[in-house]
Formats: C-alpha cells, structure tokens, sequence
C-alpha cells in the first residue's frame, strides 16, 4: 500500500504514508521501505524528513546504489539550495559505499559557483581528485563559468589550458579579451 502511495499522483500521498507507517512497527527495519520513503520525500521536496530517512539509511548501513535515487537526492538539495545537506550527503555516501557521481559533484560546483564561493569550489574539485573522480568537459565548464563570472582570468586561462590538455574542443570566444 505504502508503494502505491509513493506512486501515486495524489497531492496528500506524503501525509497517507505517514499514517501507514505507523502501522509498522518501529523495531522492524525494512531497507527497501527506507530507500523508497528517501525517494517520496526527495520527489516531494520534504527536506527534514528526507535527511532523517537518510541517516537512518546511514545507521543501518543500507547502501543506495541507484543512481535516480540519488539524482532525486541531489536534484532535492540543489532546488532548495542546501549546500550543507549536499556536503553531508557527499562525506556520508563515500564511507558507506553509496553511489556516487558527477552530478554530485556538479551540483556543489554549481551550487559554490553561483555564490562565488571558489575557495568551497576548489575543494570540491580537490575532494574529486582524492576520490579519483577525473574532471569531465562539464566539470570544466563549470568551474570555468564560475571564475569567468568572478573576474578571475588567470583562472580562467588555467581552466581553458586543461581543456586543451585534456581533448576537448574550445570555442575562440570562450578566450578572455
């Protein structure tokens, strides 16, 4: 009952669940049933509920390893800019084997750069080194949008050498005048 619910299109369906899982008994743990209230809450952008679903994800050791589970996580934090939601998420996922990807990465890098907060953005970019998550086109252009917007040409400059160095075709007006 409680999986239709989440699948449903009814606007109460948050507040339906609530009232079904107070028929389960607390002390049974059910992994799937955790995973898919993470997702409900995510979808539905109820932000407390989500991060306590996710720490009780964390206490049990159940390990996401969907990767739309984890977009609707990520997409949740970004829309409602809680960077701090996505910082915890990042060091939590790592250690306890959750899928992770660029689109979390992105998302911090954009969610820095839109705040011109590039110190927090180099070291999400130093994080993804450490973790040998290698920096893709998208990741460069973003960090590259980020300096260019805070004026930073010489780091602009750096950023557009590595798209060289690394393949990738570059437009001339992408170039600082």
């Amino acid at each position: 009952m409680i999986w239709a619910y989440c699948k449903s299109s009814d606007a109460d369906k948050v507040n339906k669940v609530k009232a079904l899982l107070k028929l389960i008994p607390e002390k049974e743990y059910r992994p799937w049933l955790n995973v898919l209230l993470i997702k409900l809450y995510a979808h539905e952008n109820c932000l407390e509920e989500m991060d306590n679903a996710i720490n009780e994800a964390f206490e049990y050791e159940t390990t996401v390893t969907t990767t739309g589970i984890m977009r609707s996580i990520i997409i949740a934090y970004f829309w409602s800019n809680a960077i701090e939601g996505l910082e915890k998420l990042t060091r939590h996922s790592v250690f306890a084997g959750w899928r992770i990807g660029y689109s979390l990465y992105h998302s911090k890098l954009v969610m820095y750069g839109s705040q011109k907060n590039l110190r927090e953005m180099q070291n999400v970019l130093e994080e993804m080194d450490s973790i040998n998550i290698r920096r893709t086109m998208k990741t460069l252009w973003i960090t590259y949008k980020a300096y260019w917007s805070c004026g930073q040409g010489s780091m602009v400059l750096k950023i557009l050498g590595q798209m060289f160095k690394h393949g990738h075709e570059v437009s001339i007006d992408a170039f600082p005048s």
